[in-house]
């Protein structure tokens, strides 16, 4: 599900340019522009396009197309709804010559924030939720989050993660999950630098059976002049202390600071078109998750490369 997923691969571009201030401040000002269309390309070969429709300045409708043969074939329809608190986001794929419901999830929201986070599945044609998202914040500094699986009925929550912040930047994440006798173990923590209010290095350790903390990928963000910045992953191979770079991503903003192009290491450049006028689909690509890492201040919504 491509909509879904770009909450993983969003982090990337989330991560870039702290300064520029939070898309939760761009939601409650409002934006005088908003995120049209997203189109992606291999190597100069453009492969696949969204669309994205609003009404009453919410995003109701966000469709991919893909290329096949030479023509544009609609392949995925995220429909979405609003009710109270409640946000609910319906995926279908096009299949057989209909549009048949893969999964679906639902946000419930506390003012701007999301404190809830539900999905679902379909299994013959009926939903069942598989997973639960809680989320705890201190104002407006996410600060805790509880993951659970949700399996004939029954919730189990196995992982769960804390964040910790120095004055408005983010410090400090970390990670537990149960081992077999239902205990917490702190298994993992992510560290973070910063020059001022930028964020510049990202530090990801993992517990090992020595108890000591290991150091399996280091994030390097440079912020550029002139609208452009980068970002390079660094990973561990094979726990042989061996380092190689692995992501790189370039960021391209205009004059107004929004992201208008992203060129990946490995070719793929993603385009952001813009319209006048307000939206909401930032909501549906900044979860809580990556609020953290303070993203960038663009008008709406995009995918990138997975980091983590």
């Amino acid at each position: 599900m491509k909509f879904l997923n770009i909450y993983i691969c969003l982090i990337l571009c989330l991560i870039i340019v702290c300064c520029k201030g939070t898309e939760g401040e761009e939601i409650r000002e409002k934006n005088l522009f908003r995120t049209k269309a997203i189109d992606l390309f291999q190597d100069g070969l453009h492969y696949s396009h969204a669309d994205l429709s609003y009404e009453d300045e919410q995003l109701t409708q966000l469709i991919w197309s893909d290329k096949v043969n030479g023509f544009w074939q609609e392949e995925e329809l995220n429909s979405i709804t609003y009710s109270g608190n409640r946000v609910r986001c319906v995926t279908s794929y096009w299949c057989d010559e209909n549009w048949q419901t893969a999964n679906e999830f639902e946000y419930v929201m506390d003012a701007n924030k999301i404190i809830e986070w539900h999905i679902y599945s379909y299994d013959d044609k009926v939903s069942k939720p598989v997973y639960k998202y809680l989320y705890s914040y201190n104002g407006e500094n996410l600060i805790a989050c509880s993951a659970y699986r949700i399996m004939e009925g029954l919730e189990i929550e196995d992982s769960k993660y804390e964040v910790y912040y120095d004055g408005g930047n983010t410090k400090l994440i970390k990670y537990y999950e149960k081992d077999d006798f239902g205990s917490w173990e702190y298994t993992r923590k992510e560290e973070f630098d910063h020059s001022h209010s930028d964020l510049t290095d990202i530090n990801v350790y993992v517990l090992t059976e020595a108890d000591d903390w290991h150091l399996i990928k280091n994030i390097q963000i440079f912020h550029g002049s002139f609208g452009v910045s980068e970002i390079f992953i660094y990973e561990e191979m094979g726990g042989l202390n061996l380092w190689r770079m692995t992501q790189s991503i370039v960021y391209m903003y205009d004059v107004h600071g929004t992201l208008y192009k992203t060129i990946e290491g490995d070719g793929i450049e993603t385009i952001f078109t813009y319209e006048p006028g307000h939206g909401n689909a930032s909501l549906f690509f900044n979860l809580p998750d990556l609020s953290v890492y303070n993203p960038p201040s663009i008008k709406s919504s995009y995918r990138g490369s997975s980091a983590f």
